[in-house]
């Protein structure tokens, strides 16, 4: 007669089940991305909190230690047991609407080809310091108190200091920023200033904007980098508006990075609260975007004006409707800058150059009304996404995107000459 208290112990799955499980797992609306950067296909799990997540997203998690993020492999890992396969229902969807239920406005999830220190700092904010988290629902799963302090670059305000890359030279300057979203602007200081008067750089909000951007794309050693990028023109060391913006006001790149080399905690945050400034100092929609990204960056080889100039390598910025090319990464101002209007205005782009097939390997053509560009990619890939990219400006994908020469000419409108 057997006891009526015995409990059998569960056979471990097999691995037929194990995949059947992980399917129907997978399967589920919200499992078929990463859970942090909505990569497709994510391969990895994390059992201990019921979500999948993507290759890059996974080494950050594994960083954090078992202790936050139990990872398993859906390809690799043979040895599951019926619990975790039991907590992957949580999925990913139920999961966020707890760890990410008050994400700001400002802060800016990572996507699929972010940097890491964006992924990193995004999956150490949400899974460790728990700051998108929904506090009493967290508090009601796991029993336990939830203490959450309020993330400095929520206020729009910031002060501190960060390195500044001197105007083309490779030398790291530390400067002290002040950030307000109270006099719309964000300047910067030898460390011993003080006032304002002695700001090296003064740049108002509503003409900024911000990148990070990782240190080897711009054949920098070190962390990611910061970039600002704002309209510098004469009226603002002191002149008059020069009438031609393409020729005489030029766009502004300036580069920081922080002192945290090996997490990006720093930069991220100053990222995140100029993010926030402008949220409050413009009075921005909720779905407004206070930054944006470059559409595409990265090396080509351009000719001359005549078909017959050798290549030349320069360093290319796709910036909404604005084609910049320079000498180096890390030049302030570029060489040239090209507005990419619409295809009625006469803007192309066509596949190969004039002149010698054999010489035409991932070559193209940016036809604009007054000359054409010839381009080389770095590699066919290259080129094509080059192409995808500029055809996408011109036949509107940037639409409702305001570019840097249409700023300009704004602001010549605005500050017309005596």
């Amino acid at each position: 007669m057997g006891d009526s208290t015995y409990s059998p112990i569960l056979a471990a799955p097999s691995r037929a089940e194990i995949k059947d499980l992980l399917d129907e797992a997978k399967g589920a609306p919200g499992n078929w991305y990463c859970a942090d950067c909505r990569a497709t296909d994510p391969q990895w799990a994390i059992v201990n909190r019921g979500i999948f997540v993507c290759y890059r997203c996974k080494s950050v998690h594994r960083e954090m230690g078992e202790d936050i993020s139990k990872i398993k492999s859906m390809q690799l890992d043979l040895s599951w047991t019926r619990e975790w396969l039991s907590a992957l229902k949580t999925g990913n969807t139920q999961a966020n609407t707890v760890l990410e239920a008050n994400l700001p406005q400002a802060y800016r999830r990572p996507g699929p080809d972010d940097n890491t220190s964006l992924r990193r700092q995004f999956i150490l904010a949400k899974y460790k310091r728990k700051e998108f988290c929904q506090r009493s629902e967290y508090e009601s799963q796991t029993r336990r108190p939830l203490s959450i302090a309020e993330p400095p670059y929520l206020e729009g305000k910031m002060s501190g200091k960060l390195l500044k890359r001197a105007r083309n030279r490779d030398e790291w300057l530390s400067r002290r920023l002040d950030l307000s979203f109270e006099t719309n602007s964000l300047c910067y200081f030898k460390p011993q200033d003080q006032d304002e008067d002695q700001a090296l750089r003064i740049v108002p909000l509503d003409s900024l904007n911000a990148m990070l951007v990782e240190s080897e794309t711009l054949s920098l050693v070190g962390p990611t980098i910061l970039v600002l990028i704002y309209p510098e023109s004469t009226r603002s060391r002191g002149g008059s508006l020069p009438r031609s913006p393409c020729s005489e006001t030029k766009i502004r790149h300036i580069f920081f990075r922080g002192y945290d080399c090996q997490q990006g905690q720093d930069v991220v945050e100053w990222y995140m609260a100029i993010r926030q400034a402008k949220i409050l100092a413009q009075k921005l929609s909720p779905t407004s975007e206070p930054t944006t990204d470059f559409k595409r960056l990265g090396w080509m080889n351009k000719k001359g004006k005549s078909i017959n100039d050798t290549f030349k390598k320069r360093w290319f910025v796709l910036d909404g409707r604005m084609l910049r090319y320079y000498d180096n990464p890390t030049d302030a101002t570029a060489l040239n800058e090209v507005h990419i209007g619409s295809s009625k205005e006469g803007f192309a782009v066509k596949d190969g150059i004039p002149g010698s097939r054999r010489m035409s390997f991932f070559c193209f053509t940016l036809v604009t009304p007054t000359r054409s560009f010839w381009l080389r990619g770095m590699s066919f890939e290259d080129q094509t996404a080059w192409m995808a990219a500029l055809d996408s400006v011109i036949s509107g994908g940037a639409k409702g995107q305001k570019s840097d020469y249409e700023a300009l000419l704004e602001l010549q409108q605005a500050y017309p000459d005596d």
